[in-house]
């Protein structure tokens, strides 16, 4: 068994910070959507990431991670525009090396992801509500001569659950993001 874990704090100033702000008018154009302007003020980001990984077993391994950004600007006392929510991902992985020589080992994996609401929006721009994504898949080591040959099949959003992503411009259009997609990843190391 072992236990490692990861905490980074930080914080940044930023004069005349330019950034794009929804504002209240709309376009002329057919299904042209509200209209954004850039703006210069000074801001203040914080936040924190934590990482954990804990060995279980030989066999098993759980990790987690999370953040967290607080953004402020400092002339409007109000939230950027397009502010991350807090997110924690959770995954469970198990490994084993199978008794044939064609593969060396395979390791499948489940993991959930958990995003939190985001209320803390900017004038103008709408809140965005929490979801969280049921994913998995399988990584394998094909060992070749003179290298070897890695390869990941990965069930992402496994429930199709509907949701917006805040930081997605998708999200101003009322467009969800992506529903269950299946990814197929192959790479050769020598």
């Amino acid at each position: 068994q072992s236990w490692e874990q990861r905490i980074s704090v930080f914080s940044s100033y930023f004069q005349n910070y330019i950034y794009l702000n929804p504002s209240a008018q709309f376009s002329p154009l057919p299904e042209g959507g509200q209209l954004f302007n850039y703006l210069q003020h000074d801001a203040l980001f914080t936040g924190i990431e934590y990482d954990m990984q804990w060995a279980i077993s030989d066999k098993f391994t759980w990790g987690n991670t999370a953040d967290y950004v607080f953004t402020y600007n400092i002339n409007t006392t109000l939230p950027l525009p397009f502010s991350p929510p807090g997110r924690w991902r959770t995954q469970l992985s198990y490994k084993f090396e199978p008794e044939t020589q064609r593969l060396e080992k395979i390791e499948p994996f489940i993991s959930y992801l958990f995003v939190l609401p985001q209320n803390r929006v900017d004038r103008n721009e709408a809140e965005t509500p929490g979801y969280g994504l049921l994913n998995g898949g399988v990584r394998f080591h094909i060992p070749i001569k003179e290298g070897e040959l890695q390869g990941s099949i990965n069930v992402q959003n496994a429930l199709n659950t509907p949701y917006f992503n805040h930081i997605s411009r998708y999200r101003w259009l009322n467009l969800p993001e992506q529903g269950r997609n299946i990814v197929v990843g192959l790479f050769w190391r020598w």
